[in-house]
């Protein structure tokens, strides 16, 4: 007889038989063309429940979460996803073991993630964290010019905000 866990094991294994990476993630996409936000979270979510997935696989179906989340203009909920891609690229960085290539994808998504919760602080008037943000995008290294010029612009938006408000 199959212990609880093991028929557990079992569901997810038949599961991923049945509804590979590919499928979730072609439905998720599906969803998010007509604007169905709730749908496609939901199949991204079944997506992450995968044990085949790489941690930067993960991180990006964090970021599409949390981009359907915008969309919806959810700005808390959007930034709590980035967050948690955040703290995946940030495992896979510090990670001795992983290529050149790899650690250079991180780093992207890192970067992105990071000018996308600055924007959704400044959604939520959250001036101060944002400020925070785009100032620790612009100690990366290696910065791509596009980020860099981002958060430089935020920056300047934030200061001319700020002295219109004095």
């Amino acid at each position: 007889m199959q212990s609880y866990r093991e028929a557990g094991e079992t569901r997810r294994a038949k599961r991923e038989e049945s509804y590979p990476l590919a499928a979730w993630l072609k439905l998720a996409q599906s969803y998010t063309d007509n604007k169905r936000w709730t749908q496609a979270r939901d199949a991204f979510e079944q997506a992450l429940e995968l044990e085949s997935l790489s941690d930067l696989a993960r991180a990006g179906i964090h970021i599409a979460i949390a981009n359907s989340f915008k969309e919806e203009g959810l700005w808390a909920q959007a930034r709590q996803e980035y967050e948690k891609e955040s703290v995946i690229v940030d495992h896979v960085q510090n990670d001795p073991a992983q290529e050149l290539k790899t650690l250079d994808a991180a780093n992207v998504l890192y970067q992105q993630s990071l000018m996308s919760i600055g924007q959704t602080y400044i959604k939520e008037k959250n001036y101060a964290s944002a400020r925070q943000t785009f100032e620790k995008v612009l100690t990366l290294q290696p910065l791509s010019e596009a980020n860099q010029s981002a958060a430089r612009e935020n920056l300047k938006q934030l200061d001319a905000a700020q002295n219109t408000m004095k």
